[in-house]
């Protein structure tokens, strides 16, 4: 990490290009501190923590913000939310060993939207939390694909945007 985080400010010669951490674990307090304190004690140089948010893979919004509120009281970092989207086509992961029983909105177009409310509700009550990046907002969901992350998308199958598109554009 070190010898990478060099070459690329080497290579942005300004020295101004913030250095980003990414760990999915974003609902988890304690693997979050560990990984962050690993970094820092091992002399690693980074500006900002990003977290990815899914609630079938990390929890609840309480534990997103227990992890939000701990990163930034331990750590003198920006948050970004690097990865998070919801599903909208009606399918939803099924509880595992590696999946959350977390469902917090329907998997439908108003659930889609009304978990992008939520969220930016949440994020917004931490200064810490700069960014946030929606996971493949324009990806078409193919049923025949098999691929059970498809569904997420913020636009319908003919290109047509879903109410989620407008969740955040008068959250001021």
């Amino acid at each position: 990490l070190n010898a990478g985080i060099r070459g690329v400010k080497d290579a942005a010669k300004s020295g101004k290009i913030k250095i980003m951490i990414h760990a999915a674990i974003g609902g988890d307090v304690i693997a979050s501190n560990k990984f962050y304190s690993n970094l820092i004690n091992r002399g690693v140089e980074f500006d900002v923590i990003g977290i990815s948010y899914y609630p079938w893979w990390h929890g609840d919004f309480q534990q997103l913000e227990n992890s939000i509120y701990s990163l930034t009281k331990n750590f003198d970092k920006e948050l970004s939310v690097v990865e998070t989207a919801y599903y909208s086509n009606g399918w939803y992961p099924e509880s595992s060993d590696w999946v959350l029983a977390e469902k917090p909105f329907p998997p439908t177009e108003q659930g889609q939207y009304e978990y992008l409310i939520q969220l930016a509700k949440t994020l917004k009550l931490h200064p810490s939390v700069k960014t946030v990046f929606y996971w493949k907002p324009d990806e078409l969901d193919i049923p025949e694909s098999k691929v059970p992350y498809q569904g997420r998308s913020l636009f319908d199958n003919s290109g047509n945007a879903l109410k989620g598109l407008k969740a955040w554009k008068n959250m001021d």
